[in-house]
């Protein structure tokens, strides 16, 4: 039938994570390499059990100058809930609420 639908998604295929890196960090670092174009593919969305993001591996010089490797990456699961720390940052919890009073107002 030329009427059927089908829902796809490009991934990208990462190399498997750096054995010694994940051993040292007791199985919470999974840095892998990104391999370009070439392990692009093209999924049926039903095919998908997850979804996790690959953050540039950063490094920080003894300069204190960030080095961005182009093929290096780190998995993150629920990149929505962790990224504020990777940025320093902390929820606010002395900020307005929806009245618009702050915390301890009355």
């Amino acid at each position: 039938n030329s009427n059927v639908v089908h829902s796809l998604a490009v991934i990208s295929v990462f190399s498997p994570p750096n054995h010694d890196l994940l051993h040292q960090s007791f199985q919470t670092v999974y840095a892998c390499h990104y391999q370009g174009v070439d392990a692009l593919l093209v999924i049926d969305i039903k095919q998908i059990e997850s979804v996790v993001s690959m953050i540039p591996y950063f490094k920080v010089t003894p300069d204190g100058e960030l080095e961005i490797p182009e093929t290096e990456h780190f998995l993150m699961e629920k990149i929505g809930l962790d990224i504020t720390s990777l940025l320093g940052k902390e929820e606010d919890d002395e900020g307005p609420d929806k009245d618009n009073m702050y915390a301890g107002d009355s």
